[in-house]
């Protein structure tokens, strides 16, 4: 089975599922040993899959470490800016990622079908987890926008403007996973100008509340260039908002990688309220969160059978999982 029909997500590059030689107790007594804090104080990660992917075996392993999976529902700019942002270094890089849920319900929305299974994803201890504030964490809201989902469809308009095409497509989606062609497009004319141009796409007055400085709109996506007027103002002045100036000040920093520049200025884990965790940590209930590297899936079954024998030896099984034994 192809790993398109198991996941929802688009991958460019895929997972590698493999079998596991040795035995679960080995797993879970060794590099994965940390599953047990996660048991007791409440720190698991759930998967749906539209297909049973652990098949006629309790547990498997997928290792994301060279993968690469587009956003399920945009254009994959927020997370192409999140790869090249440098405030995510140390965190676990979302296009290489499981997406997880703290919550088994919420996972179970996402294994589509009645062959879909929901399975918990076990880090190795090694691993780190990004966790977010949001069930979803497309609609984590973000400056003055209402989602980073306004943001990425903001830029999806302006590199269309540009006449940037995406680098992935299908019947479906289009994304851009590559940021070098963003970056050349974006080098071209003044830090200024580029901001001006972003404004008729980010629905934010990004300068002047008391003055219209919106570009005219000419035809097919084309806008009016910025008025030695504009020009000046924003030259002398800045930006109206925060989140103009950070950009305004990103592409003054570099001319050449002006998508980076502005990735990393706006892009952060404080921006959207994402926070670093580890295998083991206690997790708020029901929030998106990722990890990447060599992970265990376990099977439901195999989970509840886990947890029961844990339990009975004198474990503490938190209160969150207790249907899980049922």
């Amino acid at each position: 089975m192809k790993l398109s029909e198991l996941v929802t997500e688009a991958v460019v590059k895929p997972w590698d599922v493999q079998p596991v030689s040795k035995s679960l107790e080995t797993m879970l007594n060794g590099p994965y040993s940390n599953f047990w804090k996660s048991v007791e104080v409440g720190g698991l990660l759930f998967r749906g899959f539209k297909e049973d992917i652990t098949g006629n075996e309790n547990f498997v392993t997928i290792d994301t470490t060279k993968a690469i999976r587009t956003s399920r529902d945009l254009s994959n700019l927020y997370q192409l800016m999140m790869d090249q942002s440098t405030a995510f270094r140390g965190y676990p890089s979302r296009s290489s990622s499981l997406i997880c849920s703290t919550s088994r319900k919420t996972a179970n929305r996402y294994a589509i079908g009645m062959k879909g299974n929901v399975v918990v994803v076990v880090p190795p201890n090694s691993a780190s987890i990004a966790v977010s504030n949001h069930q979803d964490f497309i609609f984590t809201s973000f400056f003055e926008m209402n989602s980073i989902t306004s943001f990425d469809r903001a830029m999806k308009m302006r590199l269309t403007s540009l006449g940037v095409k995406p680098d992935v497509s299908s019947d479906q989606s289009a994304s851009w996973t590559d940021a070098s062609s963003i970056n050349k497009h974006f080098s071209d004319g003044t830090a200024e100008e580029q901001l001006y141009m972003l404004i008729p796409f980010t629905q934010m007055n990004l300068i002047d509340p008391s003055r219209d400085y919106r570009p005219i709109y000419l035809s097919a996506g084309k806008f009016e260039p910025i008025s030695p007027e504009h020009q000046k103002f924003l030259a002398e002045n800045g930006a109206n908002t925060k989140f103009g100036n950070l950009i305004l000040n990103a592409f003054r920093k570099s001319k050449a990688r002006r998508f980076d520049e502005m990735s990393s200025a706006v892009i952060t884990p404080e921006t959207l309220g994402i926070k670093l965790a580890k295998p083991g940590d206690a997790l708020k209930h029901d929030v998106e969160c990722w990890t990447s590297g060599k992970c265990l899936i376990i099977s439901l079954d195999e989970i509840k059978t886990l947890l029961q024998t844990f339990r009975k030896a004198g474990g503490k099984v938190a209160g969150t999982y207790h249907e899980l034994m049922l």
